[in-house]
């Protein structure tokens, strides 16, 4: 058994390549379906263009991606991964990549309005605005 697999169980279960080179490997094989991993380091670490560089992996692989981030606007987000050489641009239009700006204050208040609607305080119904309705994503990445 793996290290990985003791850590994160089951050995079946299917994983997901990131396709960054040791990064998989770290992992035992890439990260176990349906489980979330916390990127952390300080600012200029590489955390976002880590992030960017599995969503274009990922759409290269045919998957959906939708990336949320509380900091960078969406074109900046673009700039980024074209100064690296991928062009997101074709990947938007396909409908593999959605890269979404969110407001923490908008987030806190449709949470708000969320659990009033639940205690019955409410007297409309409230949807979440987290995720696009004509967009159902493989992979979320939240930078």
């Amino acid at each position: 058994m793996e290290c990985s697999d003791r850590i994160f169980g089951d050995m079946n279960i299917e994983r997901i390549k990131t396709g960054i080179p040791g990064f998989d490997e770290l992992l035992g094989k890439g990260i176990p379906n349906g489980n979330s991993i916390l990127v952390e380091g300080g600012p200029g670490s590489g955390k976002t263009i880590f992030c960017l560089n599995i969503a274009k992996n990922m759409c290269m692989k045919g998957k959906k991606v939708l990336y949320m981030s509380f900091e960078e606007p969406e074109r900046r987000l673009i700039c980024h991964m074209k100064d690296f050489g991928w062009d997101p641009v074709p990947e938007i239009k396909r409908g593999r990549l959605y890269i979404k700006r969110l407001s923490a204050l908008d987030i806190s208040r449709s949470v708000e309005a969320l659990l009033s609607e639940a205690k019955k305080e409410l007297l409309i119904e409230v949807r979440p605005m987290l995720f696009p309705d004509d967009f159902k994503p493989d992979i979320l990445l939240v930078d």
